[in-house]
């Protein structure tokens, strides 16, 4: 038998009616809800607003009509209004970029905003925009994003006008450089002479642009003064000083037929135009061919601080040694060693500087001057090979620790 009671069937009724009724009253709500919530309703919506004004850049917010809906603190600052003025108007009024906004958002999309710089009141806006569409991709409105960029473009201008400023002065330093360089490769002498049966060849390679080496071959009636030297440092700063002492010794050689009075020469020169106000030294090495006697000839050398001095006789390489001296321009009144050496038929004498001596042209592990003795073993092998083509073939295989001067000069037969 059924004891339910009537009533309560009743009220389990009314009470699944009631929850249906209730459960009707909240779809309808949030229908209500999300038929209401629209782009104008950002700023009623607390987590929207903070999120939008959190963010660095302005935000304004348009509807399709492109009416002004929101604008963020940051857009306020920048466009120079509060969000009251422009509200319900038209974006447009809000900056003074010549184009609609309709125009340049037409076939933009959230993936490729358009974007500009423009000028403001003498101020820089970056603008970018894009349109905004719906669920159903139909467009409900726009979003532009503003930024004031005038710091970033006054520096911009700034960088630009010193790097004109650099590379204009980097030209003028390209020319100075290229003067200097003219005259240095000027001031050097012929690659290959010849005068009262004495060969003479030169060759110079200079690690930077310019560099501090020079050498000078001056003949006259009774021989010929052969020079090398290298003024301290590389580059340009050793370039100036280049002429300089072409000068000097040019006026110097033609007061002696002494190398050790040309060099105490120069030292006085150098010394007085130094005066202590900066450290600048040079070093030489002076050679003296003496051709005055027909059946004698004879060289006299001498150093200043410049070593480098060989003597090459079949095959043969001997390292001649000329004495522990200063450089021109380190003391007031040194004192230089001179030599004597007679040429014989067969011998060849040369002059390097210490880019050629110091360099590792070779196994760093061998004798000084090792790469040189080899080298002229293999030479006696070939007799068609001058030794100043072979010396000089074999640094070219290398990169130069420093300013090469090579100089050869030997009897011919």
């Amino acid at each position: 038998m059924d004891t339910t009671d009537p009533t309560d069937i009743t009220d389990t009724k009314d009470t699944n009616d009631s929850n249906d009724s209730k459960d009707s009253n909240d779809s309808n709500n949030a229908n209500e809800v999300s038929r209401k919530v629209g782009l104008g309703d950002l700023p009623s919506i607390p987590w929207a607003k903070s999120l939008l004004g959190s963010i660095g850049e302005g935000i304004v917010v348009a509807d399709e009509a492109n009416r002004i809906l929101y604008m963020n603190p940051q857009a306020e600052k920048v466009l120079g209004a509060a969000l009251d003025k422009f509200k319900g108007k038209n974006i447009h009024g809000c900056h003074t970029c010549p184009w609609k906004v309709e125009e340049v958002i037409k076939g933009c999309s959230p993936e490729h905003p358009f974007r500009e710089e423009i000028s403001m009141g003498g101020r820089w806006i970056s603008v970018t925009a894009s349109p905004i569409f719906s669920e159903e991709r139909k467009p409900i409105g726009s979003i532009m994003i503003v930024t004031d960029t005038t710091a970033r473009k006054l520096l911009e201008e700034t960088i630009q006008n010193q790097n004109h400023e650099l590379v204009a002065r980097q030209s003028r330093l390209d020319l100075q450089i290229e003067i200097a360089r003219s005259i240095q490769r000027a001031l050097l002498p012929e690659e290959e002479m010849r005068f009262n049966g004495i060969a003479i060849h030169f060759w110079n390679r200079q690690s930077q642009i310019i560099g501090g080496d020079f050498g000078i071959v001056s003949p006259d009636a009774q021989g010929c003064w052969v020079i090398l030297g290298d003024v301290m440092g590389k580059g340009l700063s050793a370039s100036q000083f280049v002429p300089l002492m072409h000068g000097f010794i040019k006026d110097e050689i033609k007061a002696t037929l002494s190398p050790r009075s040309l060099l105490e020469g120069l030292n006085s020169r150098l010394t007085a135009f130094i005066q202590e106000k900066f450290t600048m030294f040079v070093t030489v090495l002076a050679v003296r061919i003496d051709l005055s006697k027909p059946s004698k000839r004879v060289i006299h050398v001498s150093t200043a601080g410049h070593e480098g001095f060989f003597q090459i006789s079949q095959g043969n390489v001997e390292a001649l040694d000329l004495g522990g001296t200063f450089p021109l321009g380190l003391q007031d009144a040194p004192t230089y060693r001179q030599l004597e050496f007679e040429m014989a038929p067969d011998n060849f004498f040369f002059m390097m500087s210490d880019g050629i001596t110091e360099g590792r042209h070779s196994d760093p592990t061998s004798q000084k001057n090792g790469w040189l003795c080899k080298l002229m073993k293999e030479r006696t092998n070939d007799a068609a090979l001058d030794s100043h083509s072979v010396i000089k073939d074999y640094l070219l295989r290398y990169q130069p620790p420093d300013d090469q001067t090579l100089i050869s000069f030997h009897p011919e037969c």
